[in-house]
């Protein structure tokens, strides 16, 4: 090559040698374009129960999607969609505008293009929705174009987290209560919303105590010009429980507003509602909100620069830290710009955040003003207070941003990218979350090293409710699933080293944060399974009930009370059998199993709770009928009677199975527990756990209740008799219960006499031991989450295997129990349970066989499933509730194929 080559004389003087700038994605501009028109027009959105909803590429349809388990492999999927076949005929064919979730995540608003506004609910299976208000009651109109959106909080308290500090012996969690800013709905199981309109007008739509959705509305001003229609709107709420709104009109000018609600709720809870929505127009001169708009005001193009916002954010006041002073209300406006593809000096995308922090500062008059006769006595001019604005640092991204919103478990920010990426950045200060070296102050995932980079480009983004994963629209249409990454290399396997104790505690805290608040958590499941680091599972297991500061003993007191009560358990072991499930046909291990069957022994015992509590509503209070006494309520308890009883005696008969090998051979704990782990025998831990053992023993004496209610039931001296044997579903119900009951192998008096003896022996061993409080807990934890036998146990083990035993035994014949087949409650490894399993379908909740034609539900987590029967009137009330969620606490997903798109 000649070396004296003139590189001008080549290219030209003056060329540059950049390369050229990468074309917008396909869509891109008109995705940029939708947001610079309107502040209502999101097309994803994941809900916090775990749904996902996206409008359909035309703009015309809904589908809806989950994250799932798949019982292939129990891997984390995205599932299939499935259309809200309503929408389209609801909107007239109308084009959609705007997709958002309340709260909870169960209901859905739908917009369309001209403000008609509808509402679905989830009706029992996570895909499916059903219409609860129609937008076919609204006026359609352009000016009634909805550009912003706010549903209200629920009136309720939660539990959340400070960041975990690490003071050299493990990381400390300190929980605090928290109540969010109103307003709020009087009623605190029912939703409402606020939206305000393209022509200023604001809309409450609200649930009635029926139920019905009804509506309030009022103007901010009035219109008098088309310069005052509204291009975008945001609200945030205040802490006066009143809502402060910004807007933004076509001709560029932003305005602030205070609206409050006056429900004129009366003292009955069934009388209808009357809201009022007042308006006070807060005096604030807003300065230009962006760079470009300051040099056109010398004579630069005010359009081209002000047509640039595509979002506008009001974000409410955060709590004051430790860290970190209360801020207050922020206004977030965000200007993007692509790059003109004839623009030969385009430097790229670049998107501009500009922040005004809303300040209220005492407004003193001079103190004569104090002495006129018209002021209110007892107060002076240093209690009015004006608001005004106080400029933040601007922060500039050369990326296109598709959404922004607050995390509330660490009130940061979330950015999403049209390349793909999200980003996490503190809330004061809008810096990058940097991975925290040294791992001391735990706030959440992002602080310890996960993020999610480019990859490849999309129109919409929405975040999971733990903000492990995400979902992307492609330009093409298709929806597909983002995974948070770790992006600080290996970390060790212990909980010495500073990356695997930090990803433990980042977990746990999340774990903690969607449980106090009700949200779905697959997807942090999902990561967790992920990561595949060794000794991760256990560890993380360990440390959430430590962050809880939840004790699993009952060993001492079999309080039946606060066990049913207590929804974290259900959420624990629910989470502990998910990482540990590697598809329907792989075995458990020990742990998981041990987490499985806890969890039907809690539905058994909630079933039984339900029964004996006469199964009446709370509008039912007089209705003296027991919910024995219904046919419906007899068959279904004939499947879970049918699974206690059968389960009871495969514990015995294992437990006599063990009690055989471990003859003649000295009980060690090393023996006991390699045998354990190398049969996978789930017997003894189910046993000598505190948990499983309080179940097993209420279900027990509800088995022995329920029989002598049923004899009693058809006893001459019976007033109900009578009407009971002219029922023939009735009878045939209470004399096949009567029979499963008595034909069992082991005797319910004898089982229970059985489990006192083994109750008394295990606490025996306990006192005997010495151990303390604090170590018993920490014992009965480890066996719930292991189900590692510990040492103080083992002469409880040598007694419950000999003599409690060898009584049992002598009142039973074992023969009986070992010719008999439990195939079908899954608890074995053999080859006749898997081959029953692959052949047949258990009924999760009601424990019965379901035909290859029966409609079913499946669980999203655990692949549970259920026939997917829909409740009718006079269903129980029990079984109304129970099938609502899946007994692991997840949702239900329709496996209908008729109804995917």
């Amino acid at each position: 090559m000649d070396d004296g080559l003139d590189m001008d004389e080549l290219f030209g003087e003056g060329a540059s040698l950049a390369p050229p700038l990468m074309p917008a994605p396909k869509g891109l501009v008109q995705r940029i374009e939708e947001q610079r028109s309107s502040g209502c027009c999101r097309k994803l959105a994941w809900s916090n129960l775990g749904c996902i909803a996206s409008v359909s590429e035309d703009d015309l349809g809904i589908s809806v999607r989950s994250l799932y388990c798949r019982p292939e492999d129990g891997d984390w999927s995205l599932s299939d969609a499935f259309p809200i076949h309503q929408v389209q005929a609801i909107h007239e064919s109308q084009p959609l505008a705007h997709i958002s979730w309340n709260q909870a995540g169960s209901e859905l608003a739908v917009v369309d293009v001209l403000g008609r506004l509808s509402i679905f609910s989830i009706f029992i299976a996570i895909n499916r929705l059903i219409s609860s208000r129609s937008g076919l009651v609204d006026q359609p109109d352009d000016l009634g174009a909805i550009v912003g959106l706010k549903w209200l909080s629920q009136d309720r308290p939660y539990a959340t987290y400070r960041p975990a500090v690490n003071r050299g012996a493990g990381y400390e969690y300190a929980m605090l209560q928290k109540k969010l800013l109103g307003p709020f709905h009087p009623h605190q199981s029912r939703s409402a919303l606020v939206c305000v309109t393209r022509g200023g007008v604001v809309r409450l739509v609200y649930q009635a105590p029926d139920s019905a959705w009804l509506e309030a509305r009022t103007e901010l001003e009035n219109i008098s010009s088309s310069d005052n229609v509204l291009s975008h709107g945001s609200m945030c709420s205040d802490q006066d429980n009143t809502i402060l709104l910004i807007v933004r009109t076509i001709s560029y000018e932003f305005r602030l507003y205070r609206l409050g609600i006056n429900w004129n709720a009366q003292p009955d809870p069934k009388a209808a509602l009357a809201p009022v929505i007042e308006v006070h127009h807060l005096k604030i001169s807003f300065p230009p909100l962006h760079s470009n708009m300051l040099s056109s005001l010398e004579g630069g193009d005010v359009e081209v620069a002000s047509s640039e916002l595509t979002h506008l954010e009001m974000v409410p006041v955060s709590p004051q830290t430790e860290t970190s002073p209360q801020a207050p209300p922020t206004i977030l406006a965000v200007y993007s710009r692509l790059p003109r593809p004839d623009d030969p000096d385009a430097e790229g995308p670049s998107t501009t955040i500009l922040r005004y922090e809303l300040v209220s500062e005492p407004q003193r008059l001079h103190s004569s003003f104090d002495q006129l006769a018209s002021k209110k006595k007892g107060t002076s001019s240093a209690d009015e207070r004006a608001l005004d604005l106080r400029q933040r640092e601007s922060l500039s991204i050369s990326k296109t941003i598709l959404f922004l919103q607050t995390n509330p478990a660490d009130e940061s920010y979330l950015l999403a990218y049209s390349d793909g990426s999200v980003e996490f950045r503190h809330g004061r200060s809008m810096e990058i979350i940097a991975f925290n070296n040294d791992f001391k102050t735990v706030a959440g995932l992002p602080h310890v090293g996960f993020g999610m980079p480019p990859d490849e480009p999309c129109l919409h983004l929405a975040v999971s409710p733990n903000f492990c994963l995400a979902v992307a629209l492609n330009p093409n249409g298709q929806v597909r699933l983002k995974r948070a990454q770790y992006m600080l290399g290996e970390p060790g396997d212990s909980p010495d080293d500073a990356k695997f104790a930090s990803i433990i505690c980042g977990c746990a805290l999340q774990f903690v944060y969607s449980c106090t608040h009700h949200n779905n958590n697959d997807d942090l499941s999902a990561l967790v399974r992920q990561l595949e680091i060794p000794n991760l599972e256990g560890e993380f297991l360990n440390e959430i009930f430590r962050a809880m500061s939840m004790s699993v003993d009952y060993s001492l007191d079999s309080q039946y009370e606060k066990l049913f009560r207590n929804p974290m358990i259900q959420r624990c072991l629910s989470m502990q059998n998910s990482l540990s499930f590697k598809g329907e046909r792989k075995h458990r291990n020990l742990n998981a199993k041990l987490a499985w069957f806890t969890l039907h022994l809690r539905l058994v015992a909630l079933t039984f709770a339900f029964s004996f509590n006469n199964g009446r509503t709370p509008n039912e209070k007089n209705n003296s009928e027991t919910e024995f006494a219904k046919p419906e309520v007899l068959r279904t308890l004939l499947g879970v009677v049918r699974y206690f009883i059968d389960f009871t005696n495969l514990l015995v008969d294992e437990l006599f199975e063990l009690a055989n090998f471990l003859r003649n051979q000295k009980l060690t704990l090393t023996l006991l527990q390699d045998h354990l782990t190398n049969t996978n025998a789930l017997a003894l831990p189910l046993l000598l756990s505190s948990v499983p053992r309080a179940l097993i023993r209420y279900n027990s004496r509800g088995v022995r209740v329920l029989r002598h209610t049923l004899v009693t039931m058809f006893e001459p001296s019976n007033a109900a008799r009578a009407a009971m044997l002219n029922d023939p579903s009735v009878v045939s119900s209470v004399s096949m219960l009567v029979n499963i009951v008595e034909k069992s192998p082991v005797k319910t008096t004898e089982f229970e006499r059985f489990l006192n003896e083994v109750d008394d022996a295990i606490k025996d061993a306990y006192r005997t031991s010495e151990i303390t409080d604090a170590g018993r807990r920490q014992a009965e934890k480890t066996l719930l989450i292991s189900a590692t036998i510990p040492p103080q146990l083992l002469p409880a083990v040598g007694k419950t295997l000999g003599p409690l035993l060898g009584g049992l035994r002598s009142a039973i014949n074992p023969a009986e129990l070992y010719f008999s087949d439990y195939s079908w409650l899954g608890m074995s490894d053999d080859r006749r349970t898997d081959e029953w399993a692959r052949t047949n379908t258990v009924d999760a909740i009601r424990k019965i066989s379901l035909s290859k034609a029966t409609p079913l539900r499946q669980c999203t987590r655990c692949c549970a499933k259920m026939e997917d029967v829909k409740p009718q009137k006079g269903t129980s009330f029990w079984m109304t509730s129970l099938q609502k969620m899946c007994l692991c606490g997840s949702l239900w997903m329709l496996l209908d194929q008729s109804e995917k798109v």
